[in-house]
């Protein structure tokens, strides 16, 4: 009962009992204490082996309501087409992180793979614009943000 407010981000997935994370965060904040708490729904592979689970944002309402918390406000972060090509985007990070160090790439093949990336990421926008204008995606979200407060 001694902090206003908390801010957990991208966190909640990597607890082994999550349960218990947010038993203590009730516990630390005081009456009228705020939560901030955003987890990935859609997002690829991350942290391993410490990445435990992805939220709905239903699931993740119960979870925090279960502690003693009143949510006051729910909402998805980067939806539809940018979503998608985030996504994309994070992979590709990946691979030319990791992967083409580990497969020992030349330069030219290196140069040649961020060159076919270079052109799928203008197709892509191309492509997002039409998505966008066509359809909307909304169940198709990289984030859940949660705000929630501890009751005076």
């Amino acid at each position: 009962r001694s902090v206003d407010a908390v801010l957990c981000t991208e966190v909640l997935e990597h607890a082994v009992d999550p349960e218990r994370l947010l038993a203590e965060i009730f516990r630390i904040l005081r009456p009228g204490g705020r939560l901030c708490l955003t987890v990935p729904f859609i997002w690829g592979l991350h942290e391993v082996p410490y990445d435990f689970r992805r939220y709905t944002p239903f699931g993740l309402e119960k979870l925090v309501s279960e502690q003693g918390f009143v949510v006051e406000r729910q909402e998805k972060l980067t939806v539809g087409a940018p979503a998608v090509l985030k996504l994309i985007d994070s992979e590709v990070n990946n691979f030319i992180i990791n992967v083409a160090p580990a497969q020992q790439m030349t330069s030219f093949k290196l140069k040649w793979f961020q060159f076919k990336v270079l052109l799928h990421a203008k197709l892509l926008q191309i492509l997002a614009r039409l998505w966008t204008s066509t359809f909307r995606f909304e169940r198709v979200y990289i984030d859940n943000l949660l705000i929630a407060y501890k009751p005076r």
